[in-house]
């Protein structure tokens, strides 16, 4: 072997490792069947020392569906050290920051910070970064695009407005031209 624990399967075989666990007969959401824990033998992660962990989850209280729930650890955050951040539920939906998605992709945040970023690491730059953010003076900014450097580009105030090229539109449809 090359690892601690190795698992190799005979060409054409397909290796194979199951856990299994939980009740005989699920009596509620969110049980755990079974988990894959993620050790750190760093004495800043608390005991038991589990740094992430990968759950089946219940998603129904008779068993019939399930989840998969993945867990990080932060020390001293409040609630719990190891909380579940992202799930992928029995139809495929991955949720971050839910342990209910009802889309395929559901991302709940703190809107304070970018919700979504996509960025071209790529010389000629290019990108997208969808983001929420408190405008300042009252003005709240329900949708904000932005290039990949984090500048607002578009911006939709609680109100409907838009601003292209202004982050605090006056108007339905308020346009600035820098003369480009």
């Amino acid at each position: 072997p090359q690892d601690l624990l190795e698992v190799r399967a005979a060409d054409g075989v397909t290796g194979v490792i199951r856990v299994q666990g939980g009740k005989n007969a699920v009596t509620s959401i969110g049980e755990t069947n079974s988990r894959l824990d993620f050790g750190s033998n760093d004495n800043s992660v608390a005991s038991p020392f589990i740094g992430g962990r990968i759950a089946s989850v219940t998603e129904a209280t008779n068993g019939s569906r399930t989840g998969l729930g993945f867990s990080t650890y932060l020390q001293s955050r409040p609630g719990a050290d190891l909380m579940e951040f992202m799930r992928i539920d029995n139809l495929g939906n991955v949720g971050i920051g839910t342990t209910n998605p009802l889309r395929k992709l559901d991302l709940i945040a703190d809107l304070s910070t970018d919700a979504v970023r996509i960025k071209n690491t790529n010389s000629n730059g290019g990108g997208l970064s969808v983001f929420a953010a408190n405008g300042g003076g009252g003005t709240n900014r329900i949708l904000t695009l932005g290039d990949s450097s984090e500048n607002i580009k578009v911006a939709v105030i609680e109100n409907g407005n838009v601003g292209i090229g202004v982050t605090g539109p006056a108007t339905k449809l308020h346009v600035m031209d820098y003369g480009t």
